[in-house]
């Protein structure tokens, strides 16, 4: 893929998952890595994986499908990169979360920028609860990144 369709791509994902909330096993970040990987191969690596509805019951899911990790199991279905310093358009990042087995998966959107799942509390002082949206990767965040296709 060109960087003009891997930013098609991009934009797919983001008019898609932007906004959503999070539900554990429907809308979370590895249902969001897949369906990367469903738009850029046409397979949704995750739909043999047992129904989860908590992090803990997602973490148990990943280690039925014979994972070690989450990352095992973005490895399987994508080239890992030298670093998350080299993901652009359409690369799947690893982000450190609040979750202590897991990171967070997100989709790069473009230099500094990703789609992940997270929480925020808006300029008004109202919480945002754990919603996809855009923000910009502080890179000290990001553990990984992946490619598709």
């Amino acid at each position: 893929m060109n960087i003009l369709e891997r930013s098609q791509v991009a934009q797919q994902i983001f008019n898609e998952w932007h906004g959503q909330p999070l539900i554990w096993g429907s809308f979370d970040c590895a249902n969001l890595a897949s369906r990367l990987v469903q738009i850029i191969t046409g397979k949704n690596p995750i739909a043999d994986w047992p129904a989860y509805g908590s992090e803990q019951q997602a973490f148990k899911a990943i280690k039925a499908m014979g994972f070690k990790s989450l990352q095992d199991a973005v490895t399987e279905h994508a080239t890992p990169l030298d670093g998350p310093l080299f993901a652009i358009a359409s690369d799947i990042v690893a982000i450190k979360s609040k979750f202590d087995r897991m990171p967070a998966l997100g989709v790069c959107l473009g230099p500094d920028a990703v789609l992940c799942f997270y929480s925020d509390v808006h300029e008004s002082g109202e919480m945002i609860p754990n919603t996809a949206r855009a923000r910009r990767l502080d890179m000290q965040f990001a553990t990984a990144a992946w490619r598709v296709g």
